[in-house]
């Protein structure tokens, strides 16, 4: 494929992907979903495009969800999860099955780490809070909103080697 080729469809997953951003943060109830939905554009650069696509669709999205979203939490959910997961599971499943589950595990909690500091230093949440029980319940239903996504990530990747990247391979020539 040309390099022209990819920039184009970088440039088109990109779009989408703001778009997606833009629905969920109109829709607030969609805002997590909207989230998932467009790292799948992450996931599919990295199948098709190799890199740097991946990684300039990541960079591209988060500053224009971040510049133009009316909602910035939807866009902090894309930069600070959505966005960059797709890329530690990829670089994690190259890796054997404990090392990978660690990778993943550690990339999450490193990702909930950021955005706990980004609570108490940027929107000035006090330290004693983290710990109430709300967040911890908030923090327990995280973990298993990720195994899911996770899941459903490798389902999708999946269902799109098996189903679609045949279908899909001959317009990418």
């Amino acid at each position: 494929m040309r390099k022209t080729k990819k920039i184009s469809i970088a440039a088109i997953l990109s779009a989408l992907s703001v778009v997606l951003l833009y629905l969920g943060s109109v829709l607030e109830v969609l805002d997590l979903s909207a989230a998932a939905l467009a790292s799948i554009a992450i996931v599919f650069a990295q199948i098709e495009l190799k890199n740097p696509y991946p990684y300039l669709i990541y960079f591209t999205v988060s500053l224009l969800a971040l510049l133009l979203l009316p909602s910035k939490f939807s866009a902090m959910v894309y930069v600070f999860f959505g966005g960059i997961y797709p890329m530690i599971k990829e670089f994690a499943e190259r890796r054997p099955g404990i090392v990978c589950l660690l990778i993943k595990v550690a990339g999450f909690l490193a990702l909930m780490l950021i955005a706990a500091l980004a609570l108490v230093y940027i929107f000035l949440l006090p330290k004693a809070e983290l710990f109430s029980t709300y967040y911890i319940v908030t923090f327990l239903l995280c973990c298993v909103t990720f195994v899911l996504y996770d899941y459903m990530l490798t389902v999708l990747i999946s269902l799109y080697f098996r189903r679609l990247r045949k279908k899909i391979q001959r317009y990418l020539r």
